[in-house]
């Protein structure tokens, strides 16, 4: 009974430096904007830029492909301490022990990923809403994806603006991470917001250099916390 109790703390407090650790730049490395380029070394330039998380989406190849590029992400995340999130699948996310899984409004609800999920796995979900916030609040959510913040080139959605993450820091007891169309010119004001942290996509994807477009928002960010201190 104590061994069961003490590897319960254990595993509270892991999930708890994880979900700590969930803040600054946040990139989604998406197989569909990868431009011919291998998602592992995708993977290390931004790392080099400066990015403090990384998830890893791929929509469009099988599991084997998937798995494969997953894991060597994965050993480049754990080498450099950087969080590793993948994108809906369950089964890539146990396979190469990410830190986490994020999940979309149709994809596994939150409750069934945070049942399947070891303790110690963030769960992450996408709201546009307030009521969708604390849905995944209720189910088991440790973070939320809000957006998208501004319009996006990478995907068609409402566009909701930084005061919804004012609302829904209000409404839920959730960090925050913005999401959509989100650059060095407007990343001021999701922080200003409340949010933990900044997810791009194509800010860093569509640039040739990787390592420059990523040191460039990252310095955009530290540049607003010394305003800010």
């Amino acid at each position: 009974s104590l061994y069961g109790i003490e590897k319960d703390l254990t595993l509270k407090f892991l999930k708890r430096e994880k979900l700590e650790s969930i803040k600054g730049l946040y990139v989604i490395i998406d197989a569909e904007y990868l431009r011919g380029r291998k998602p592992a070394d995708v993977a290390r330039a931004v790392i080099q830029g400066g990015a403090s998380v990384i998830q890893f989406r791929d929509k469009i190849h099988d599991i084997r492909r998937r798995l494969n590029d997953a894991e060597k992400i994965s050993q480049i995340c754990r080498e450099h301490h950087t969080p590793f999130i993948i994108n809906d699948s369950l089964e890539v996310a146990l396979a190469v022990n990410a830190d986490g899984l994020h999940v979309g409004q149709d994809d596994l609800p939150v409750y069934i990923a945070r049942r399947l999920l070891p303790k110690d796995k963030l769960v992450g979900c996408s709201v546009r809403t307030v009521a969708e916030a604390k849905r995944a609040c209720e189910h088991g959510a440790d973070h939320l994806g809000v957006g998208a913040i501004y319009q996006t080139s990478t995907k068609q959605a409402d566009v909701v603006g930084p005061p919804r993450i004012i609302e829904i820091s209000q409404a839920v007891p959730l960090p925050i991470v913005a999401i959509g169309g989100i650059t060095s010119q407007n990343i001021a004001a999701v922080l200003k917001a409340g949010a933990v942290a900044a997810c791009v996509i194509s800010s860093v994807m569509s640039s040739d250099d990787i390592t420059g477009a990523t040191a460039q928002l990252v310095a955009a960010m530290k540049e607003i916390d010394g305003k800010s201190g």
